[in-house]
């Protein structure tokens, strides 16, 4: 028989953030381009949290659309806000498409600092941090950066197909 030595149930505090803010995209380039990332030999399609179809991790890493028109903005509202000396870098970023009946099983990316998504059309599919008490409402454009630490998730969607990016940094 095995004697537990030591348990600890505690809550420990941890700062969070959430900013959402409107982008201005070239939204058919990226949505071809997450297509296109579909048909990769390292496509994600159903492999991890994201229970639908998805490109590599790294597939918009080095894409110069994707470091103009997110990466800028989104180092714009961190720096102003969070960190104003930290340096930050991107770790990884890729595309999704989620159709009737997928979802988003609830996780987190703790290893990363900061974390977001952007969508690139309209959906009711809700983004759900429970932590913080706020549901995300994707719309066209809209970017949602997050703590890392951060649970998310989204429940089936009964909408239409949604298509989005997402992205972590981490300090450097």
């Amino acid at each position: 028989m095995m004697i537990l030595q030591k348990e600890i149930q505690t809550f420990i505090e941890t700062p969070a953030f959430l900013f959402t803010t409107k982008l201005d995209l070239d939204f058919n380039y990226f949505i071809k381009r997450i297509e296109q990332g579909l048909k990769h030999e390292d496509n994600q399609n159903y492999n991890t949290n994201v229970d639908s179809l998805m490109t590599p991790w790294n597939y918009f890493v080095d894409d110069k659309a994707f470091h103009n028109q997110i990466c800028i903005p989104t180092m714009d509202i961190i720096q102003k806000r969070i960190k104003k000396t930290a340096s930050f870098k991107i770790q990884n970023a890729w595309g999704i498409i989620q159709d009737i009946n997928e979802r988003t099983k609830e996780h987190n990316h703790d290893r990363c600092y900061i974390s977001g998504v952007v969508y690139l059309n309209d959906c009711k599919q809700k983004l759900y941090f429970d932590e913080i008490d706020q549901e995300i409402v994707p719309e066209k454009g809209l970017l949602v950066i997050f703590s890392g630490s951060l649970q998310h998730y989204t429940n089936r969607n009964i909408y239409n197909k949604k298509y989005a990016m997402s992205f972590n940094y981490v300090k450097i």
